[in-house]
């Protein structure tokens, strides 16, 4: 799991903590330099990587596999950190001098700990600003990454992986009779039927206007047939309340592809953009597949 799958408020709140553990590591930081400095330890917690911000914060984080994908190397660095502290810590309070280089060392962890987490909060912002504001999908800016990543992926590891467009069914239609605030509703709830039907390690983009792109990793082409005919069924049964007094409901088409070894990102987007034509001109509703 990626920032990215995150849901809006959530990536505030990921954001909001590493400023936090930030600030209070740089302030307990420099207090416990000025005691090394001027030999006035009063304290030994600055040892416990437990009692600092970061340390409380990385333990509450639920997701175990963004855990282990976002945070596990800052948090790995943070305990290295700490664990030089007390080593220090323990020379001053036996009145053991330490070593320029064992200090040195102390210096480079503290400023590498700052500077990841520094990095790990512009990645969390650029995310932020890549989500769309209608659908708290990722937008298309942010899609060419996502797929970009998972494409150069899936060129390594040589496994199987698909992506989908997704097209509303007679949207404009929709707009033209409900009105586009009607619109946005059936935007907003189809985009919480994909997001609440997608598995942890797949990704759904609002690509534009009513469509949308899905990247599968680690998923044939039947499998991916099958969550998309899925998918399409939810829809398909889901009635949208656009007033009071009124609800209707949508269908979507969905066209299908799989990388192959030497395709471009490009060449397989528009293979699945060739099937969602045909899903389209062979009726609506349902999903085709292009693998020529």
């Amino acid at each position: 799991m990626e920032i990215y799958h995150l849901k809006p408020d959530e990536i505030q709140d990921f954001a909001t903590n590493i400023e936090h553990a930030k600030r209070d590591h740089v302030h307990r930081l420099n207090l416990f330099n000025e005691q090394l400095i001027f030999n006035t330890i009063n304290e030994a917690k600055f040892h416990d990587p437990t009692v600092c911000s970061f340390g409380q914060w990385y333990a509450s984080i639920p997701n175990t596999t963004l855990k282990e994908n976002v945070v596990e190397h800052i948090h790995i660095l943070h305990d290295k950190l700490h664990n030089q502290a007390s080593l220090l810590l323990n020379k001053k309070i036996n009145n053991d001098s330490f070593t320029a280089h064992s200090y040195q060392k102390f210096i480079d962890l503290q400023e590498q700990f700052i500077s990841e987490l520094d990095a790990l909060y512009r990645s969390v912002i650029s995310t932020k600003n890549g989500i769309d504001y209608l659908t708290k999908l990722p937008n298309r800016e942010l899609s060419q990454l996502i797929l970009e990543k998972d494409h150069a992926m899936f060129e390594r590891n040589n496994g199987d992986y698909c992506i989908a467009l997704v097209d509303i069914d007679l949207f404009k239609k929709v707009n033209d009779t409900y009105g586009h605030l009607a619109g946005d509703r059936v935007l907003q709830l189809i985009s919480n039927i994909f997001s609440a039907h997608l598995r942890k390690y797949d990704s759904v983009c609002r690509y534009g206007g009513e469509e949308f792109i899905f990247t599968l990793p680690d998923t044939d082409i039947v499998e991916a047939e099958n969550i998309m005919n899925r998918l399409r069924l939810v829809i398909q049964n889901h009635f949208i309340p656009i007033n009071r007094e009124e609800n209707i409901s949508v269908t979507c088409s969905f066209g299908l592809s799989k990388f192959t070894i030497g395709e471009s990102l490009e060449t397989t987007i528009d293979k699945a953009d060739n099937a969602l034509y045909l899903a389209k001109e062979n009726g609506r509703n349902q999903v085709k597949i292009n693998n020529k």
